[in-house]
């Protein structure tokens, strides 16, 4: 890490009011070469047009995911530690999120039903668990 400081004075010896803090202290940058070299070299495999469609199919697959984790459920942090307890509580958490989503499913269904009398629409019974996320089974293997 490399620190640069301000001068006081310019070529006029006059005192330079940008280089100083409102303390009356020099200014001072600091820069960490080894970070911006990897910062930017992780920005260049971010545009690479492979790595581009995994972030995408990243950010539609698994960030919603964990989004409705945190806002519905207000699951933030993982109260536990290790990692065996923390793919059991992970696992509770997505359970949750699934049952959450399968009354959901119910409740509509059942409004559906109550609506078209005793006609029952095979497409929306077909499709009934369809969006539930099948993830905590990959915590158990």
């Amino acid at each position: 890490m490399k620190e640069y400081e301000a001068e006081k004075y310019d070529i006029n010896q006059n005192i330079n009011s940008n280089a100083l803090t409102k303390s009356g202290n020099n200014r001072k940058i600091r820069i960490n070469y080894a970070w911006e070299y990897f910062k930017n070299k992780q920005k260049e495999l971010l545009l690479a047009p492979k790595t581009n469609d995994i972030y995408a199919k990243r950010k539609i697959d698994v960030e919603s995911v964990f989004g409705r984790l945190k806002a519905s459920l207000r699951f933030n942090r993982f109260s536990v530690r290790g990692i065996e307890k923390v793919k059991k509580e992970a696992g509770f958490a997505i359970m949750a999120l699934n049952i959450r989503k399968l009354m959901t499913k119910v409740i509509n269904f059942i409004q559906l039903y109550t609506k078209t009398g005793f006609t029952l629409n095979i497409k929306r019974k077909s499709c009934f668990c369809r969006d539930l996320c099948h993830s905590p089974l990959l915590f158990y293997n």
